[in-house]
């Protein structure tokens, strides 16, 4: 079923994006650098891309004046710096001199930790709203592969590259009671779980998401380690389905990649999960089984408890190079 949703909760349907940075010149030399969210390719020949800044912001000021920009995609290393940028006015502040940023010497400088950047000149320029449009034409473009790509996620709201998420994710057993978790954060878990590897493309999985507060609280009560269901906004379980011929046995594995997408994709909305085994514990299988009607051959195969986090657990584990052994 279709929805109305407004334009804030459709940028976040559609995350992650690529952060991105507009690089002008000012009229004494300088460089300045502003965060960016709205930016599209066009046209391929001639090359053309097209971005949006406020109409009030220096950089706005700066590339209208100028005709020329870079549209810098940068690195994970610039993080931080990148929500600096978005943060603060060049009207006010050197950015590159307040910041540290190291420079490509160019005609119009730009982050040398930099994945792409697109020298463009500007060819027109429409007001949309609060917003002017730039559409210019693509000058020169430069790649790094050795720079791994920022992106924005939930929206706008948070920029970060992937393996920030996975180190970042924490099992979390309490939860803000206050805050609920609605069918739309669910169906971007679940459709990334959906996306996850499978033998032989065999999907072996069904799920059932659950936000009703009584059954919670009866897994809460029944499951020896879900007590955190007690404060969860919401739990998928994630239900396996053994399959014959060529994928056979292979389930445990599936189930466990849909689950770890879940995992990362909550982390990546500032939400807090657990995950809570059920297979291969029989008394756990009958439980949960006879709780959501499950039939035979289906197989409960774990309870991820899912909210905001009431809780800042520190990292356990992480790279341990005496595990690893290298055949070279």
């Amino acid at each position: 079923m279709m929805n109305r949703i407004t334009m804030p909760e459709a940028l976040k349907r559609t995350s992650p994006h690529p952060v991105s940075l507009i690089c002008a010149q000012t009229s004494a030399g300088a460089t300045n650098l502003a965060a960016v969210s709205w930016w599209t390719y066009l046209e391929n020949d001639p090359p053309m891309i097209g971005f949006s800044l406020w109409k009030e912001s220096y950089t706005c000021e700066l590339v209208a004046g100028s005709g020329k920009a870079v549209l810098s995609i940068p690195g994970e290393v610039l993080a931080d710096i990148t929500l600096k940028c978005g943060n603060v006015s060049g009207r006010d502040v050197d950015k590159v001199k307040e910041f540290g940023i190291d420079l490509v010497d160019a005609p119009v400088k730009f982050p040398a930790h930099s994945r792409l950047a697109f020298a463009c000149t500007l060819e027109n320029k429409v007001e949309v709203g609060d917003c002017v449009f730039f559409i210019c034409k693509v000058d020169d473009i430069f790649f790094n592969g050795d720079e791994r790509q920022l992106f924005a996620w939930d929206g706008s709201g948070d920029v970060a590259p992937l393996k920030n998420y996975i180190k970042s994710r924490r099992s979390i057993r309490h939860y803000d009671p206050a805050k609920p978790v609605g069918r739309a954060e669910l169906d971007q878990l679940l459709e990334a779980a959906m996306y996850a590897p499978s033998a032989c493309n065999s999907r072996p999985w069904e799920f059932i998401a659950v936000t009703k507060r009584e059954i919670l609280d009866d897994i809460a009560r029944t499951h020896p380690f879900a007590g955190m269901c007690a404060t969860a906004a919401a739990a998928i379980i994630v239900v396996a389905i053994p399959q014959e011929g060529r994928p056979e046995g292979y389930f445990p594995q599936d189930c466990g990649a849909a689950t770890q997408n879940i995992l990362l994709q909550a982390a990546s909305m500032g939400l807090g999960t657990c995950w809570c085994g059920v297979y291969p514990r029989d008394e756990r299988i009958a439980h949960i089984r006879e709780l959501f009607n499950i039939p035979q051959p289906k197989i409960p195969f774990n309870v991820i408890a899912i909210g905001f986090p009431d809780e800042a657990p520190g990292a356990r584990g992480g790279f341990e190079a005496e595990k690893v052994s290298y055949v070279e």
